[in-house]
């Protein structure tokens, strides 16, 4: 089963991550690095995928990309919380999504670290390592809100409607925190397809939605202005988004 090859690829991804030695590190632009772990990564993942579907499209981070085209591929993030990573902290994930006709029929989100996998099939639900998980079954009032750092809201607004709030530096780890309630939402202002794709059907599976700020169901473009969350706390994450838009 393409689930079983993916996760296959991940824990081998995960493996190379977990025992790299001293990084090379390139800046691509402000705040935003990639290092020679990510683009093994890549290309291991590129090799191993390509193998199993050998006329498969990539969308990567670490490459030049076209827009999403039809028939069988995959979106690849070899590493998503690469400044994370640059620094030890271990929340970091290598991400898979296998695509067909833009649909993401099966997902990987896994975080070596701590060897916790994030993994969903199309009408299969969604599961993290063995155990199926479902999205939180409490009031927001109770919840935590995640976020990036790039977001322009201000944090004080999501105090007004949760918690608190917390950013993770991995945009699809945060995704699965909301998947599996351990967050009960999560915004961010700017991803790429590759930050989302894998955690968009694992979110799905699991119960969650993921929109656009204008609440429309988010499709694999990018950058786009992302929200996670379940389906009946939708207008309170809309009216987050647009009270930090009014400030």
């Amino acid at each position: 089963m393409m689930i079983d090859i993916m996760k296959d690829c991940a824990r081998e991804a995960g493996t190379m991550m977990v025992k790299h030695g001293s990084l090379q590190i390139e800046a691509k632009g402000a705040n935003d690095y990639v290092t020679d772990v990510d683009k093994e990564v890549q290309n291991m993942l590129i090799e191993k995928l390509g193998q199993a579907v050998p006329d498969a499209f990539f969308i990567a981070e670490e490459k030049k990309n076209n827009k999403l085209p039809d028939g069988e591929g995959f979106v690849i993030d070899p590493i998503d919380g690469t400044l994370n990573f640059m620094n030890g902290i271990p929340c970091s994930a290598v991400c898979i999504a296998h695509v067909t006709d833009k649909e993401v029929l099966d997902a990987v989100v896994y975080n070596p670290f701590r060897d916790e996998m994030f993994w969903a099939s199309k009408e299969q639900g969604a599961f993290l390592n063995d155990q199926k998980i479902h999205i939180a079954d409490r009031p927001i009032k109770k919840a935590l809100v995640l976020t990036e750092d790039t977001w322009q809201g201000h944090k004080e607004i999501i105090r007004n409607y949760a918690v608190g709030a917390r950013i993770l530096g991995s945009a699809e780890l945060a995704i699965c925190f909301v998947a599996s309630g351990r967050a009960g939402g999560y915004i961010s202002q700017s991803l790429h397809m590759w930050d989302y794709a894998a955690g968009k059907l694992i979110l799905e599976e699991a119960g969650g939605i993921l929109l656009e700020k204008d609440g429309s169901h988010a499709c694999l473009l990018g950058p786009n202005e992302i929200i996670a969350c379940a389906p009946d706390q939708q207008d309170i994450f809309i009216a987050m988004c647009k009270e930090a838009e009014g400030r």
